[in-house]
């Protein structure tokens, strides 16, 4: 199967995390020269350890890579007709946003970074992403600033620290990029590191790439997740002329608008497209 790669670049409004900038970021699609099988999302995040694009496109695929092998695995699979199953999704805190979700993400910018008000005043529960920002020590006074029914809202914090093992930290902890144990919930990217198996408390995420990555995570939370969980396909607001390939409300769910991930899978198909390799 011959596989064929295109680039693109997207805008974000404003940095991604506290380890990146808004600066223009660039990420590769990928397909099979047969239009019967799915497209795939290569968007490297390289301060947390992905390849740069030249290393992706010289080494794709090593089969040692669980990335390289998620993708490959994506664009051996035949096309078939999109799913139409709900699923909710918890809104990600931006700044000047209002609380309309039961489930609110928040990234911590910094170690003095408090939890916003209107967060803290509401009844949604919380999920914290540290991104590794914290030592043990320095989560205590972290928390220290809520009170304990704020606290007792929290899921979890996401990547807390670079220091592993998390056994002492008082709330429940999220695995994402780092590999820290014991953990409550694994936040699975499965464009980035398909898993055949996952533990019970899963959160599906997308990888804030192109909204193509959205639609495989879709699929796989559909078929192999729980529906009754909140997860973290949708980010909106991170990119300029986003396009929503969703539709719904935080409270209800979201379903696919076919017509709008029609006319968007189409205009990705119809850009300019290079040979990489076969596989």
């Amino acid at each position: 199967m011959d596989v064929y790669f295109s680039t693109y670049q997207i805008k974000p409004l404003k940095s991604l995390n506290r380890l990146t900038d808004s600066t223009i970021k660039t990420g590769i699609y990928l397909k099979a020269e047969n239009r019967n099988y799915e497209m795939a999302d290569y968007f490297p995040h390289t301060v947390l350890g992905d390849q740069k694009i030249d290393s992706f496109l010289e080494s794709f695929p090593d089969k040692s890579h669980p990335y390289h092998l998620s993708l490959v695995r994506q664009i051996r699979t035949p096309k078939t007709p999109l799913p139409n199953i709900k699923f909710l999704n918890h809104q990600l805190w931006h700044e000047g946003s209002e609380v309309n979700s039961p489930v609110i993400k928040y990234k911590i910018k910094h170690k003095d970074d408090q939890i916003p008000k209107d967060i803290l005043n509401s009844n949604c529960r919380m999920r914290l992403d540290a991104n590794g920002l914290f030592t043990e020590n320095e989560i205590y006074k972290y928390l220290a600033q809520l009170e304990i029914e704020q606290i007792l809202r929290i899921d979890y914090i996401e990547d807390p620290s670079w220091d592993t093992p998390w056994s002492e930290i008082p709330i429940p902890s999220a695995r994402d990029f780092i590999d820290g144990f014991p953990f409550k919930t694994l936040i699975y990217k499965p464009n980035r590191n398909f898993l055949d198996v996952l533990p019970t408390s899963t959160v599906f995420s997308g990888y804030m790439g192109s909204s193509l990555g959205s639609l495989h995570v879709y699929r796989e939370l559909v078929s192999r997740g729980d529906l009754t969980q909140y997860h973290g396909l949708l980010t909106p607001h991170l990119y300029e002329n986003e396009p929503q390939l969703f539709k719904g409300n935080y409270t209800e769910g979201f379903l696919p608008d076919k017509k709008a991930v029609s006319l968007y899978l189409e205009e990705i198909n119809d850009l300019s497209w290079s040979r990489l390799c076969s596989i």
